[in-house]
């Protein structure tokens, strides 16, 4: 088993997964209170939720996942806000979908759009982002 984690690629995987996991933690959990406790529409919650895990998921993914090192600039995090945005524009079409044609619950379809994002946001930071030349 701990050759498997010990393949770069799984790893990475495998890092990407926890940070997301975090960073879920973080996006759901700001949703969950602007949306419930402060009663902020559903869409801004999660857009805003949405932002505050792609930063701290910035740092923690070029840091520990992809470990960036020294040449982290200004150019990855354009990249990386690119990455989340047409990630955020999928998901807020996913989301609206979800809620007003499906008629799921907010709270609901937003874990849904967070599956999706997943996937996108891999992606980009492996195959864009976080490239090695």
């Amino acid at each position: 088993m701990g050759f498997f984690f010990s393949h770069p690629e799984v790893r990475k995987g495998v890092l990407f997964l926890a940070v997301g996991a975090f960073s879920t933690l973080l996006n759901y959990t700001t949703f969950w209170v602007l949306l419930q406790m402060l009663g902020v529409y559903y869409l801004f919650a999660s857009w805003i939720g949405y932002f505050a895990g792609v930063a701290a998921g910035f740092f923690l993914n070029a840091v520990y996942t992809f470990q960036a090192g020294p040449g982290l600039g200004f150019r990855h995090a354009v990249f990386y806000g690119l990455v989340y945005a047409v990630s955020l524009g999928l998901s807020s079409i996913t989301l609206f979908i979800l809620v007003e044609k499906a008629h799921l619950l907010p709270k609901a379809a937003n874990l849904i759009v967070i599956l999706q994002s997943t996937l996108t946001n891999y992606l980009g930071c492996r195959l864009g982002v976080f490239r090695k030349s």
